[in-house]
């Protein structure tokens, strides 16, 4: 996909399609410098979403556990960190033409040396992180796969992940060793059909 096209797509593109671009990027693992560095930026950013400043409270229904708590003075070290990994990408708006459609295309210009997919990958960040839906961007906890999630509990990629998932968690665990028990039980006494 180009930087024109992406860019007509993301003015029309719903978040949920924005998002799932973004985690395709992510799971691709470029390993040049300057994709490795947005990539650290936005792991730092979405991190921010479980933090609470100390003195301030905010409601996060998604969340199993109760956030971290950090100083003021902490979370501004850390926004600095992520602007000074997130702020080289970006691409000047250039005008390319008027389609048959009476649409205008924009054309992105990459700064010069950073990939266009990398520059493609921040744009959507930034628009995610504008609609406020980068808090929906994760990590699977199963396979650690980058997906966006459709709905805001969802915290595995896949049923298959999630079904994994559970069976790691001491509930399941417990449960599992009842059953086999009581299943033993039953067949030492040979009361089964």
């Amino acid at each position: 996909m180009t930087m024109a096209q992406t860019l007509n797509h993301l003015l029309r593109a719903r978040p949920e399609d924005k998002g799932n671009d973004l985690a395709a990027w992510l799971n691709r693992r470029p390993r040049d410098p300057h994709s490795m560095r947005l990539k650290r930026g936005i792991e730092a950013a979405l991190e921010l979403f479980n933090i609470n400043v100390k003195g301030t409270s905010i409601f996060r229904p998604h969340l199993k556990q109760e956030p971290k708590t950090i100083t003021r003075a902490e979370y501004r070290r850390r926004v600095e960190r992520i602007r000074a990994d997130v702020d080289r990408y970006y691409a000047r708006p250039s005008f390319s033409g008027v389609s048959p459609s009476n649409s205008i295309h924009l054309a992105g210009i990459p700064m010069r040396g950073v990939p266009g997919d990398a520059t493609e990958a921040a744009e959507i960040f930034f628009y995610l992180g504008q609609d406020g839906y980068l808090d929906r961007l994760r990590k699977c906890n199963a396979c650690g796969k980058w997906f966006y999630a459709r709905v805001i509990h969802k915290f595995s990629c896949s049923v298959a992940c999630q079904q994994k998932y559970f069976r790691t968690s001491k509930e399941w665990k417990e449960r599992r060793a009842k059953y086999m028990r009581d299943y033993r039980r039953l067949q030492a006494t040979r009361n089964v059909r």
